[in-house]
């Protein structure tokens, strides 16, 4: 119901305005308590569903892989964005902020953060998610990844 109430919601808000999608992939990092920082990909998506001229709401789901053969982590990270466009010239610069959950080896709820440049449909983000539920193991995901954008 709640879901159901939200789609309508989005929608009678984005009329007239037309959803984007961009898949990306990248490169992650995993950076932990103990001092221990292993390299890795990621690979994802973007929805955003405009609210106003430039503020949107986006979901940004991502499969992070990172680590060797022996102390491999992956996890999956659904971060949901209050988005911003501040457009300069030709480029658009994007700012996300909100809160994100993680699924894999462990589970967890963080903040997260993206700023990115879109040029041409083309975008290049840099982001990072924090931990806060079990921060014993996982201190945080940071990454940067490229993608294209469809209207």
């Amino acid at each position: 119901m709640v879901a159901i109430f939200w789609v309508a919601t989005i929608s009678t808000f984005a009329q007239g305005r037309k959803v984007e999608f961009m898949p990306r992939a990248g490169f992650s990092v995993l950076k932990n308590y103990g001092g221990r920082t292993d390299g890795g990909y990621n690979i994802g998506g973007m929805v955003s569903v405009p609210l106003a001229e430039r503020f949107s709401i986006s979901v940004a789901p991502s499969f992070n892989s990172v680590g060797g053969q022996d102390n491999r982590f992956s996890a999956l990270l659904f971060p949901v964005y209050a988005s911003y466009r501040v457009p300069i010239q030709d480029i658009d610069l994007h700012f996300h902020i909100g809160p994100h959950g993680q699924l894999g080896d462990q589970y967890d709820l963080g903040v997260s953060a993206e700023v990115g440049l879109e040029y041409r449909k083309w975008y290049l983000g840099g982001y990072a998610f924090q931990n806060l539920v079990t921060l014993d193991n996982v201190d945080a995901f940071f990454g940067v990844s490229l993608g294209y954008k469809f209207k």
